[in-house]
């Protein structure tokens, strides 16, 4: 069993021996491959050839098969009021009811598996609605028994106990109207009754279901050409080929190798922004030089095209998204119909000059299949792009319209310029997630699944 990581590039070298007998054996054939080409391929299933001493000489097939292994794909969501709890809070209060939630394990331990908010100064609370995991809550037994205990909150965190019970998952289910009576067990007196007002239970399905059902990811490149990077000939530039590899080719190397095995065709459309090409600045050009397809054959592709194209792009300016993003935003639309998510990555150096185009841009594009990935690249102001990546406050666009998820990751590469797993990590983490509420968002099962 192998625990999958999108973010990470996931290495596995198989050896197949010969086997004489318990002190005898040798190598028959070696091969390797990765978790990411083997869960984009097609039926997650990959055919390598195994190799001896460096050879190309075939000397049989390895076939592997990858099947994810789920506990259970239920979520559960409850919704809890109390009635006539016990006051804790005496003649000029009341109590402030909350509820813990524990499981039992196998060793005939309690495992704490939920806790709700307190509701203040009430002894007929209606606690929120929540959901969780039925694998988290009650293992995906749903006989298993649940200790649901009441306290009466306090700051300090001396909270005072009221009452509990003990019913399985399927109970609380069914058993919505008689209700559940909270026992004080160390008093033995009633603490008041739960009821459970509402319950359901609904699938949920991984970012790998979607692969296994055949949506792939699409990932397309788009590289700042601002003069802000500095003049390639220069050493110091942003840009300088003479040297190693630049940090947009780390950046690109890293990010391409794992999303790559994800696209079927393993091509990627390569566009630059902010150059002059043929004596006009292009906000949206294609860095390998042919205007009617911007697409190259692989991630080393993706590197020779950004090294030749400063034979006929020259640095010059401003910093805009929009055409870029203009065109991503269509290469999503069409497919939405062809089960293809796209991620867009972009590398620049700088806050962008059309930020609250972009941002209306971003927006409308929330409800596509579609990720944009932000790496800034050097020492410069990223503020806004880090206002983009809306974790927390949802972008609201210029006529107030709230975009419906978050589909902006950014990352400054400096932060991680020396450690290019964790770059990588902080800069497709975030993929699986923006994955999976898209199709929530759209309401789209994986069919077959």
């Amino acid at each position: 069993v192998i625990d999958y990581l999108f973010e990470v590039e996931q290495k596995v070298k198989v050896i197949c021996y010969d086997w004489d007998d318990e002190n005898t054996s040798e190598v028959a054939g070696e091969t390797t491959f990765s978790i990411g080409e083997l869960m984009g391929s097609r039926g997650q299933t990959v055919k390598k050839d195994l190799l001896k001493d460096g050879k190309n000489k075939s000397l049989g097939t390895f076939i592997v098969t990858a099947e994810e292994v789920v506990l259970s794909r239920d979520l559960l969501g409850f919704q809890f009021v109390g009635k006539k709890l016990t006051n804790k809070d005496g003649w000029f209060g009341k109590s402030d009811p909350f509820l813990k939630f524990y499981r039992l394990h196998g060793d005939d331990t309690w495992i704490k598996v939920h806790e709700t908010e307190f509701i203040k100064d009430d002894l007929n609370p209606t606690w929120a609605l929540f959901e969780t995991k039925a694998s988290l809550f009650c293992h995906g037994d749903y006989y298993t028994p649940i200790k649901i205990e009441c306290f009466d909150y306090d700051k300090d965190g001396g909270h005072d106990y009221i009452g509990e019970f003990q019913a399985s998952t399927n109970d609380l289910f069914n058993k919505k109207e008689e209700g559940f009576i909270l026992m004080d067990v160390k008093k033995n007196k009633k603490g008041g009754t739960l009821f459970v007002k509402d319950s359901y239970v609904r699938q949920e399905y991984t970012f790998l279901d979607y692969l296994r059902a055949g949506f792939q990811i699409s990932l397309g490149v788009a590289i700042d050409y601002t003069a802000s990077n500095g003049n390639p000939g220069n050493p110091n530039s942003l840009h300088y080929i003479g040297g190693g590899p630049t940090a947009y080719e780390h950046a690109i190397s890293n990010v391409g190798s794992i999303v790559g095995p994800y696209d079927s065709d393993g091509k990627f459309p390569v566009l630059g922004f902010g150059a002059k090409v043929n004596g006009l600045t292009s906000h949206c050009f294609s860095v390998n030089g042919d205007p009617t397809n911007p697409e190259v054959p692989g991630v080393e592709a993706i590197l020779a095209a950004y090294r030749d194209s400063f034979n006929f792009a020259t640095l010059d300016g401003p910093t805009l998204f929009g055409p870029i993003l203009s065109l991503a935003i269509e290469r999503a639309r069409a497919g939405k119909e062809q089960s293809i998510y796209t991620v867009l990555l972009i590398l620049t150096d700088g806050a962008m000059h059309d930020y609250y185009d972009v941002v209306d841009l971003l927006v409308s594009a929330s409800e596509l299949p579609l990720s944009v990935i932000m790496i800034g690249v050097g020492n410069a102001d990223f503020k806004k792009l880090e206002a983009l990546d809306a974790d927390k406050n949802a972008l609201k666009d210029s006529r107030g319209n709230v975009a419906k998820r978050d589909i902006v990751q950014f990352v400054p590469y400096n932060k991680y310029a020396h450690e290019p797993e964790l770059l990588s990590r902080e800069t497709l983490r975030e993929v699986p997630r923006q994955f999976l509420n898209y199709v929530k968002l759209a309401g789209i099962r994986p069919p077959g699944v």
